[in-house]
């Protein structure tokens, strides 16, 4: 295999970002086989243009996830009410049975004074 092989712009990436409306690629040889290096090696990276969408999103998307978070905040605190009032249903129940038992334990404890003379 020689250089001739490989094409003028390897993969052919340099412009391909174009077809997505994105600037082109920054290509970076930096090493390469058949000028004696180990192995062929690119550095690859794309700049996005400052636009007024990018701008927005990226004002806008913060707010989302608060947004997000806050309704899912809300959703807990929901649930976390139902849980309160539950336990508190089942230890008023048990303070019932408490007092049944205290009661009863009460009732079956003679209640018989010797007098001592």
């Amino acid at each position: 295999m020689t250089e001739d092989f490989l094409p003028h712009e390897p993969w052919g990436v340099h412009g391909s970002a174009g077809v997505w409306g994105d600037p082109q690629a920054e290509l970076d040889e930096r090493r390469c086989f058949f000028r004696g290096d180990e192995c062929c090696e690119y550095h690859l990276g794309w700049r996005r243009p400052a636009s007024m969408k990018s701008f927005l999103l990226r004002l806008v998307a913060p707010w989302k996830l608060a947004n997000a978070t806050i309704e899912e905040l809300e959703r807990d605190k929901d649930l976390l009410k139902e849980k309160y009032a539950e336990v508190h249903g089942l230890n008023v129940q048990l303070k019932a049975q408490v007092d049944r038992l205290v009661s009863l334990q009460e009732a079956s404890t003679p209640s018989v004074y010797f007098r001592h003379q």
